[in-house]
């Protein structure tokens, strides 16, 4: 006896099938595009490039959000920490904590962090992302 063939034929995708298919392709395009700029915008808290995050990026703080009391003028001269200390004033408040958590003890930067660029008083013991949420 021969043996069964095992072929099976193979219809052609309707049109209905693949526009489907070209709106879910279309859909995963947007979604891994969205994750890309969330993650360069800053959505891993962890990122050590954050530091040095180019001085382009805009910041856009809360409505709601005090202004900064302080100046980031004048606190001492070390880029890394300049750039935390400007984006802290312009309202990022991750900036701010982030400043306070790499500065040594009894410098101009842990008290410019520590205030949130002097929208709290200082040594609340409490992050500005908490006082200040978005």
């Amino acid at each position: 006896m021969p043996a069964a063939s095992s072929s099976v034929a193979v219809e052609p995708a309707s049109p209905k099938r693949r526009r489907i298919g070209l709106i879910l392709a279309a859909v995963l395009v947007l979604v891994a595009g969205a994750a890309a700029v969330f993650v360069a915008v800053g959505g891993d808290d962890n990122d050590e490039s954050a530091a040095t995050t180019s001085a382009t990026a805009v910041i856009v703080a809360p409505a709601d959000l005090p202004a900064a009391t302080r100046t980031p003028d004048g606190l001492g001269d070390d880029d890394e920490l300049d750039a935390l200390a400007r984006r802290c004033y312009e309202g990022d408040m991750r900036s701010c904590d982030r400043l306070w958590e790499d500065a040594e003890q009894g410098t101009e930067y842990l008290d410019y962090g520590d205030t949130c660029a002097g929208r709290q008083p200082a040594a609340t013991q409490a992050y500005c992302v908490n006082t200040f949420p978005d």
